[in-house]
């Protein structure tokens, strides 16, 4: 999900497919335009893409047939910043995966 006016300014429209990128590697996925999400984020949700059979999804669920996974772009540490450090990709309060660096 990416903010409409994000979109516009990348020449990007509803179900455009983009390459969703990290120092891990990239995914090609299709986006869909909301305006509920703050303008320089790109959302996801975690059931967004899963293998056929899996969770007990239906054969014909769209979670396994338009869905895409990202876990494998998504690395533990962010980016180095310009002084070579680099971070936990974790929300600092709960620990679970922030994915502070995809772009």
């Amino acid at each position: 999900f990416v903010h409409s006016r994000t979109a516009a300014g990348l020449g990007l429209a509803d179900d455009d497919w983009v390459w969703i990128e990290s120092i891990n590697g990239k995914v090609k996925g299709q986006i869909k335009l909301v305006d509920g999400v703050n303008v320089d984020t790109v959302w996801t949700w975690n059931a967004i893409g899963k293998r056929r059979g899996s969770w007990g999804l239906k054969d014909d669920a769209a979670e396994s047939n338009r869905g895409f996974l990202l876990n494998h772009i998504i690395g533990d540490q962010t980016s180095a910043d310009a002084n070579g450090r680099r971070y936990s990709n974790s929300d600092p309060v709960t620990g679970q995966a922030a994915w502070f660096d995809l772009r």
